[in-house]
C-alpha cells in the first residue's frame, strides 16, 4: 500500500523543473491520481472538526518535507480555487531543476 508521502512526491516529481504550483494545485492531483491515499488519508482527521482543513494541512507538512530537496516555499502565498470552488490563499512553491 502506497504512503501518502509516496503520492505526495510522485506528484511534485511529475512537475516541471522551475515552474511555479500550489497547495490547491497538489491536492487536486492527489484526488484525481492518487484517491485511495487521499481518501484513507483524510480519513485518519474525520473525528475532528474542520476534518477537511486538517487533513488538508497534514498534506502540507508532507509537501514541506520535500522543500529545498524537490521543491521551494515562496515567500508570497498563492490565491487560487480551493476543492470547494472558493478562491483562498495558500502556499506556492517552486519545483527545483532536476539533478541529473
Amino acid at each position: 500500500m502506497k504512503s501518502m508521502n509516496t503520492a505526495v512526491k510522485a506528484v511534485l516529481e511529475a512537475i516541471p523543473s522551475n515552474v511555479m504550483f500550489d497547495t490547491h494545485f497538489v491536492l487536486g492531483q492527489l484526488m484525481r491520481n492518487h484517491s485511495d491515499q487521499y481518501l484513507r488519508h483524510c480519513a485518519e482527521f474525520a473525528q475532528i472538526d474542520g476534518c477537511t482543513l486538517a487533513a488538508h494541512q497534514g498534506i502540507g507538512r508532507i509537501i514541506k518535507t520535500f522543500d529545498d530537496d524537490l521543491v521551494h516555499r515562496q515567500d508570497v502565498d498563492s490565491f487560487s480555487e480551493n476543492i470547494h470552488g472558493n478562491a483562498s490563499t495558500c502556499a506556492l512553491w517552486l519545483k527545483l531543476w532536476e539533478v541529473a
